[in-house]
């Protein structure tokens, strides 16, 4: 039931995806099958077989290989952690074998890794009533679902709130489901019902909202807020909107986690996270690159009902590109360029980005 509602939600998208508030990225790599097809191939959306449904949604290489990001990983999380977080079954996806500390050959996935170590951060990162009372999470842009599902087997009282394009929507209301088969999953329509969270959260664990919705959680309360790897690809209306959206609803102490690139070109203009739209009443809790990737910034703040402008200097004097992160290399180059290109050449510029890759 609660696909066929992901179902109807991602066809109503897709006939006015033109006149939405996705962005040209979005707009580009939405899968557009018929419904029939999209059912089959949930049970193997992460298989690389085919251009996968989880496309852009998920990650499948490093320039590590995936022994040196698993050992890396355990520098920082328990390996008893790992196994228990570890799911690398749902939709199929390539993983590869890595050895424990041990000697025991376990398999796991690229992005299973990535979302480990997020998870891991996030969860030290909360009091210890936070830990152990209910919390209700926000997680706006949650990919395929596999980091709501972290976060709910860490924190089982936790209910949790995903907001993302109906395109993301029906991988996270499918994954969610298999991953957790007991928890009580609401997907919300697209354009109708209402929603009350304070009346629902009693008795369910996950909440999958389309992005049109988002007003109707403007007046919720949440612990903690999640974004990562989403408002780089988003236009910068949007991720005004859903700053506000954040700076509104989370609860003083708790916790806003951003994890993205430090510029990317995949909006309406380039998108700097030294740029995004935060106000002064946080409290730096952690920042850091992300052990995966050195052009992506984490940055863990609680927030506050004082100003703190020092916090906000910081984030303002982050680097304004990844350019030389990127050593000078070609396509560290082009994609330089391509911050500074007209809107209606990305796409070109875009081409030959991924012709470079090939």
């Amino acid at each position: 039931m609660t696909v066929d509602v992901a179902l109807d939600n991602y066809e109503t998208w897709l006939t006015e995806i033109d006149k939405s508030s996705a962005s040209w990225y979005w707009k580009k790599h939405a899968f557009r099958e018929d419904r029939n097809s999209l059912q089959r191939r949930l049970v193997s959306f992460r298989s690389t077989e085919a251009k996968p449904l989880s496309d852009t949604l998920d990650d499948y290489k490093s320039k590590m290989s995936m022994q040196e990001m698993y050992d890396s990983l355990c520098q920082d999380v328990s390996e008893s952690i790992i196994e228990e977080l570890s799911e690398n079954q749902i939709g199929n996806p390539p993983a590869q074998s890595v050895v424990t500390r041990s000697g025991i050959q376990i398999s796991t996935t690229f992005n299973d890794l990535i979302l480990i170590s997020f998870a891991n951060k996030i969860f030290n990162a909360l009091s210890t009533k936070q830990k152990n009372e209910r919390i209700t999470i926000l997680e706006i842009g949650g990919g395929y679902g596999g980091l709501a599902a972290k976060l709910k087997k860490m924190l089982p009282r936790s209910n949790v709130v995903v907001v993302d394009i109906p395109h993301a929507g029906l991988l996270q209301t499918y994954y969610l489901g298999q991953a957790l088969p007991f928890a009580k999953l609401v997907v919300h329509s697209i354009d109708n019902g209402a929603i009350d969270l304070n009346q629902d959260q009693d008795e369910t664990d996950f909440f999958i909202l389309p992005n049109n919705r988002t007003e109707d959680i403007s007046h919720s309360k949440f612990d903690l807020i999640i974004n990562s790897r989403s408002f780089m690809e988003m236009d910068q209306r949007e991720i005004a909107k859903y700053f506000e959206l954040i700076q509104k609803t989370l609860q003083p102490g708790g916790l806003f986690f951003n994890c993205n690139r430090l510029w990317k070109n995949a909006g309406d203009k380039p998108t700097q996270i030294s740029r995004y739209p935060y106000d002064d009443k946080w409290s730096l809790v952690s920042l850091s690159t992300s052990f995966f990737q050195n052009n992506t910034i984490e940055i863990l703040a609680r927030r506050s009902s004082i100003s703190n402008p020092l916090f906000l200097n910081l984030v303002r004097n982050l680097p304004k590109t990844d350019y030389l992160i990127h050593k000078l290399k070609f396509q560290g180059l082009i994609e330089w360029l391509r911050a500074y290109t007209p809107p209606k050449l990305t796409l070109t510029y875009w081409k030959m980005v991924r012709r470079f890759d090939k």
